[in-house]
């Protein structure tokens, strides 16, 4: 049987279909089905990932990823046999490792650390010791293409994920490969550190002026030890393990030590110099040293490569799966921060409209107007879109006249910059190189560029570019601990340097010698710093340098194994504060499958802090180029296409930079991915198709949510392992299973069930959902009927029949078996009634000797206080009969008295009035107190709890009050009338009771003219200078000053403009609060 568990888009490329674990022995057919295939599906290949978005069950993912183009219009061939330049694409596997590790050009690692494998490079990895894979373990025999062998298949396969890919491999990785190359690049990117003397005159040794200038080498990484000296052994150090920083409350941690260079040397004059034919000196090297200085302590991860428990493949403890640092016996982790993705362009409509494109900091002119033009690509614009281009270029013609001059621009943006707050020291040519787009060489590819964002903004402006979504995770990247400490390294190592610096200033401007370096590079500073960040918690913001935040690090929590992996596996978003998170704590359609919103604190973290899906991986920065694959599948570089050209072809973007364009981006895209599921390019590379935008975007960054999903059309690839299990790096290079993306599973259609995607011939597959009756009409449109969500159940019956009219109408039944939960409600014939308030097993309810056990408790003082004498009297009646009584009554006009029927209780041994004794069922004692019991016809009441409920965050209001509307199947609000407003009333809740009836109902305002004491409209109207602007405006004083905005509920406005139309005018009283 098949669990529904996804849903359907009509412009994606793959089709999902969720199982569960019951089994069902329907036969899969793994060959596509010809002449009937979906629209906009060109093959029958599919994708089959592991579990859904929570840590919990394990389910199975099943879907179709079909190439990206239409499909064909001749014998629905699949494209790969119809096309011919698609043929040598279609590689075969001959079971070599592909090894694509962050080295450097020479095939080193640019740090002195054990290089151990932990990394989620899966298709990058050799499978076994002699490279050749794994494929001769594997018997040549396909496994049963059945539902159950499927599902067998699906949790080995899950079970290898899991073994070969820790559950906090993604801290792991990230600080492996920090300690590997980041902290390297951390180094390198400082520069040269140039120190100047203070040119004090009174301090000039007769040497004159000495100049240093520092540079930074190979960092190198100690293993983690600590000293042994005055012990009783003959070894100097021994190796620190995390146990016994644990134990002593140390920080396991790693020496630094760092190549540095230092060179002094003081300006001299020339020969030509001293005649005057020369204005320039040349250097005179006093020193030039190279030493090997200790710079500090860097905490070690646990299980990371620098870690002992990594080397001697030990561990303390089965459960404990590393991805933590030990600070002073305290055990921290890194919470995963999301963060704004830099590597795209973002337009967004708050406060206003605007383009931005963030990249990381790493003289040809444009001549005529049409130039421009054609750089912003104008073809499917529209006329709204170039008369704003126009009336641009005629504020041009004021602002800066004769613009088109040569360098006129350039003069006057020039100015405008040299004129911030922070203008950059270097030239025109050289700040818009170095700080415009970084990343993208050649001035007409940045003026490329910027045309491109320009033409996004207009686009957004007239509604044909939707504006991004801050809270969609496509949007987002994770920063884990690598890139985490990076930062906070970044400013440690700044502040020595700044400390450096005056300390060598102060030798160079006397005529001492220079000490050791280790004298000027205090060491503790960056050692204490990152300590201290790491016990406070407290941590360098990513964007203002002067601010610090919290949330960053915690401790981590160690209660039972899966606490401690879930403390392993949060992210969090960070807010300005958390009044103003707007829609951050709402779930996102993008979690599904890579976050478990529902793991979130209470709280003001609540929606803040989530987790990671089971099978949820996060991307590494990837180092291997791309562009020679880009240009081998069709892709043409950006600076040899001509400018006329452009708007023809459609974009691809790497990483958010425009590289370069082609002709045929199905092909272009169907390629890159044959070439990622062949291991040429890494397999997580993340490839999509924007077919409305006309972009190709591909994503190799660090901090993507990737899950593994299975490619259905390669399931006969598999093979039965002659012993043992699957290996997940081998289902990868046998291209049975890749990494989707966030952005990429777009693109991907979806179908409920997998008996809809493997059907027999002739079958068209359907979508299952919360359709009840299908209705379309002549021309196309669907007016099915949908349930409601207060409806649910299985269908008992459909009635189809038409009325007098001869119109068509169906009638469908809907069954729903409930069990009495709290709050149902229940009645005697003797209006008796009552709601269930207390559910509990038969084993735990009290119990007579002849092992009768009640099946409703009542209270007492229900008789009395309802005035139903009748219904003990028909208890004790019925339970003579049941004991054989002839004394049997059944009309309502004549009863037995008290009498005869407590004289037939006695005659079979009970007491006259029916109480009997009867035991606890908890504890098997004999209860005190005699209970009366007997059979009672009780019915049930179309009064229940499920049908009562109602709740709602918001929802559909009224459109002419604007408040909330009280239809509970329409999604209404909860009624709030007088009983309940006197209620906050007799309590003081004053705010409770504004929040409930005038915030949370119908806000509004209005403008009011203090002058008149009247409304005010918004209206456009024109100014001096044939502008026009639009405000309020008080039309009775003819004036739009002294007018204040006041907070009033909607039906307090809707009631002024009723009494308005009917000639009553309103005035309001108004105070500054």
């Amino acid at each position: 049987m098949l669990t529904i568990a996804a849903n359907a888009t009509s412009t994606g490329d793959t089709i999902h279909v969720f199982l569960s674990d019951k089994s069902s022995s329907k036969k899969i057919k793994s060959r596509p089905r010809g002449g009937r295939r979906r629209r906009g599906c060109c093959s029958q290949s599919a994708l089959l990932g592991f579990c859904p978005p929570a840590a919990l069950p394990l389910r199975v993912i099943v879907g179709c990823a079909c190439a990206m183009e239409e499909p064909p219009k001749d014998n629905g061939q699949s494209p790969r046999g119809s096309d011919p330049e698609l043929e040598p694409m279609m590689l075969e596997d001959d079971g070599e490792g592909k090894s694509h590790t962050m080295d450097d050009a020479n095939g080193h690692s640019s740090m002195d650390v054990d290089r151990g494998y932990h990394s989620l490079d899966i298709i990058g990895s050799s499978l076994d010791d002699d490279g050749k894979g794994k494929r001769d373990s594997y018997a040549h025999v396909s496994i049963d293409m059945s539902i159950p062998s499927i599902e067998k298949f699906c949790k080995e396969a899950s079970r290898s994920f899991f073994d070969e890919i820790s559950l906090i491999s993604h801290q792991i990785n990230s600080y492996n490969e920090f300690v590997s190359h980041g902290l390297q690049g951390l180094f390198d990117s400082l520069g040269e550190v140039i120190v100047e003397p203070s040119y004090d005159p009174s301090n000039r040794g007769p040497g004159g002026w000495r100049h240093a200038i520092i540079k930074f080498g190979t960092v190198k990484l100690e293993e983690p030890v600590f000293w042994a000296r005055g012990y009783d052994i003959d070894e100097e150090s021994l190796k620190l393990k995390p146990r016994h920083a644990r134990l002593q409350n140390m920080t396991y941690s790693s020496k630094m030590k760092v190549e540095v260079n230092i060179q002094v040397y003081s300006m001299e004059k020339s020969e030509k110099a001293k005649t005057g034919n020369d204005h320039f000196g040349y250097k005179k090297n006093i020193t030039n040293e190279t030493h090997i200085i200790n710079i500090g302590r860097l905490p070690v991860m646990v299980k990371s490569n620098l870690c002992w428990l990594h080397k001697l493949k030990e561990s303390d403890c089965q459960f404990d799966l590393g991805g933590y640092f030990l600070i002073k016996g305290m055990e921290k982790v890194f919470i995963a921060q999301e963060q704004r993705c830099l590597t795209r362009i973002w337009v967004d409509d708050r406060p206003c409209l605007t383009v931005s494109f963030l990249s990381e900091i790493r003289r040809r002119r444009i001549s005529s107007d049409k130039a421009v033009f054609d750089m912003i690509d104008m073809q499917d614009c529209d006329a709204c879109v170039i008369n704003t281009i126009t009336t641009t270029i005629k504020e041009s013609d004021e602002l800066c006249e004769g613009f088109r001059k040569t360098d006129k621009a350039r003069q006057y943006v020039d100015e405008l910059i040299k004129n911030s707050k922070f203008p950059p020291a270097e030239s025109f040519d050289d700040y818009i190189d170095k700080y415009m787009f970084p990343s993208i060489t050649g001035k007409r590819n940045k003026a490329l560029f910027l045309g491109y964002m320009v033409k996004c903004l207009l686009m957004a402006f007239t509604g044909k570019r939707k504006c991004d979504n801050r809270d969609d995770f496509r949007n987002k990247r994770l920063e884990l601990a690598g890139q985490l400490l990076a930062r906070e390294f970044r400013a440690h190592i700044r502040h020595a340097e700044r400390l450096m610096v005056k300390a060598l200033q102060r030798d160079l401007n006397t005529d001492r010698d220079f000490h050791d370096l280790d004298r000027y590079l205090d060491a503790s500073i960056i050692t204490n710093g990152l300590n201290r960040a790491f016990s406070t918690g407290s941590w360098c913001h990513p964007y203002k340098r002067n601010e610090r935040c919290s949330g960053i690090v915690a401790t981590l929590r160690r209660t039972n194994p899966l606490q401690m992996t879930s403390d392993l596996r949060k992210t969090r978003q960070q807010v300005a504060y958390a009044g103003k998170a707007g829609d951050a704590r709402y779930p996102n359609p993008s979690y599904w499958g890579k976050l478990c919103f529902m793991s979130t604190p209470d709280g003001e973290n609540c929606g803040l802090v989530k987790n990671l899906a089971v099978t949820a991986i996060v991307s590494s920065r990837v180092d291997q180029p791309l562009i020679d694959s880009f240009i081998s599948c069709g892709m043409i570089k950006l600076h040899e296409i001509p400018t006329d050209e452009v708007p023809r072809m459609d974009k691809i973007f790497l990483n958010g930079d425009w590289v370069g364009s082609c002709t045929d981006p199905a092909s272009f895209v169907l390629r890159l991915r044959c070439m990622r599921r062949s291991g040429l390019i890494n397999s997580q590379v993340e490839i999509k198709r924007d077919k409305h935008q006309r972009e190709v975007r591909v994503f190799s960054d660090a901090g993507r949510i990737l899950r593994p999903l299975l490619v259905v059309e390669n399931l006969d690839k598999i093979r039965k392992p002659k012993g043992g299990s699957y290996s997940f790096q081998a289902l990868v290079q046998q291209e049975i299973i890749e990494f989707i993306g966030v952005e990429e599973e777009e693109d991907i259609q979806s179908a409920w069930e997998i008996k809809h995607l493997f059907e027999s011939e002739g079958e068209e597959a359907t979508l299952s959902g919360d359709i009840i009756i299908g209705k379309v009409s002549e021309s196309g449109e669907d007016h099915s009927i949908k349930l409601k969500h207060t409806e649910k159940g299985m269908v008992q019956r459909v009635l189809l029949s038409a009325n007098d009219e001869g119109k068509n109408f169906a009638v469908v039944t809907l069954r729903q078996v409930r069990t009495p939960c709290l709050g149902d409600k229940f009645s005697s014939m003797h209006g008796q009634k009552g709601v269930i308030g207390f559910l509990e097993s038969q084993e735990n309810f009290p119990f007579t000797c002849q092992g009768i056990v009640p099946d409703i408790v009542i209270n007492p003082h229900a008789f009395p206080t309802r005035q139903t004498p009748g219904q003990l009297l028909e208890a004790a009646l019925g339970k003579g009969i049941a004991l054989g009584a002839t004394m049997r009554y059944a009309t309502p006009f004549t009863t037995a008295s008290v009498d005869v029927i407590s004289d037939q209780l006695h005659k079979f041994g009970f007491s006259r009035w029916g109480a009997e004794s009867v035991l606890n069922g908890r504890t098997g004692e004999r209860m005190n107190s005699l209970i009366f019991m007997g059979p009672t016809f009780y019915q049930r009441l179309i009064h229940m709890a499920e049908d009562k409920v109602k709740f709602r965050n918001t929802g559909p209001v009224h459109p002419l009050t604007r408040q909330p509307v009280a239809d509970r199947k329409r999604f209404g609000g909860v009624k709030f009338g007088e009983m309940e407003r006197d209620c906050l009333l007799a309590h003081g809740a004053a705010a409770n009771l504004h929040e409930r009836l005038f915030m949370l109902s119908d806000f509004s305002q209005m403008h009011i003219c203090q002058t008149c004491e009247r409304a005010a409209n918004v209206v456009m109207r024109p100014v001096p200078g044939g502008k026009k602007i639009r405000g309020p405006y008080c039309g009775f004083c003819r004036s739009s000053e002294n007018i204040v905005r006041i907070n009033v509920p909607y039906g307090a406005k809707l009631l002024y403009q009723e009494l308005f139309s009917m000639g009553i005018c309103l005035k309001f009283e108004t105070e500054v609060c």
